[in-house]
């Protein structure tokens, strides 16, 4: 009887840990349908990460590359029918075999350097949705030759373009208020600059090294400008165009006028 009681308790043991084992091997079933239910595929390329947003919709948080191949990048509008409205801080940061960037209506944030170090990244089609994008998110873009920004952007964050030594050309929106703190620190290329009406703050340090750039139009809408704004600038001459009572006016004779040879090649013109 009790070898029998024995033998019937081994079974139950054996049972016990067999069930176990089955339990187990279905929740790390579940975890990788859930990681697979979390990735995106970009045709052979890579494929992109995502997670469920604030606002209930997808955000693209990450790129897994399958390839170095140097390719566009088309963020998708939706995903198994759910819009992508938001692209992570840093989820494009350092992918250098991007070349071009198209972002799609459907999304109107991104975060903060999102595509930090493209380095191949030479055009950026933002959609006028964006209202939103996050610090330094193209900063060390070394290739990035143009950009129009979104029409109804209100800020142009601190850092965004930061080193960006081939951007030529930007279009402003009409929209903007503030220009950040180093937006475009360094961006060697820039020629011409217009900011538009409206804007109100150009903060410090926001143009400063702009090595090529000769022309400066700044509205009167303008009432604050941080300190070394427009400082750095080496061009054979830089001409500040404003209007003579305006408050940049004001500013230039306090900060450049008096400085002697360092700002010899600064000049103010009335229009």
């Amino acid at each position: 009887m009790k070898k029998i009681l024995a033998i019937l308790i081994a079974l139950l043991m054996i049972a016990t840990l067999v069930a176990c084992g089955e339990e187990t091997d279905d929740e790390n079933s579940l975890e990788t349908i859930k990681s697979d239910e979390n990735v995106f595929s970009n045709n052979n390329v890579g494929a992109f990460t995502y997670a469920v947003s604030a606002d209930g919709h997808y955000e693209i948080t990450g790129y897994e590359l399958n390839t170095a191949v140097e390719h566009e990048l088309v963020i998708p509008e939706s995903i198994d029918d759910v819009l992508v409205t938001s692209i992570a801080d840093d989820a494009f940061k350092s992918v250098t075999s991007i070349t071009s960037l198209t972002v799609p209506s459907s999304v109107n944030h991104i975060g903060e350097f999102a595509f930090y170090d493209c380095d191949k990244l030479t055009k950026v089609t933002l959609a006028d949705s964006v209202v939103e994008i996050g610090v330094g998110a193209f900063s060390n873009c070394d290739a990035l030759t143009g950009i129009t920004l979104p029409k109804n952007l209100e800020v142009v964050e601190d850092q965004l373009f930061w080193d960006c030594p081939v951007l030529s050309e930007v279009v402003f929106p009409e929209a903007l208020k503030v220009i950040g703190e180093g937006a475009f620190y360094n961006c060697d290329a820039l020629t011409s600059i217009a900011i538009p009406e409206g804007v109100t703050e150009v903060k410090k340090t926001a143009f400063y090294g702009c090595d090529a750039l000769t022309s400066v139009t700044v509205p009167a809408s303008v009432k604050t400008i941080g300190e070394a704004a427009f400082a750095g600038c080496k061009a054979e001459k830089v001409v500040f165009t404003a209007k003579a009572d305006s408050y940049f006016a004001s500013y230039f004779a306090e900060a450049f006028a008096p400085n002697g040879d360092e700002y010899a090649h600064y000049e103010f013109k009335a229009n």
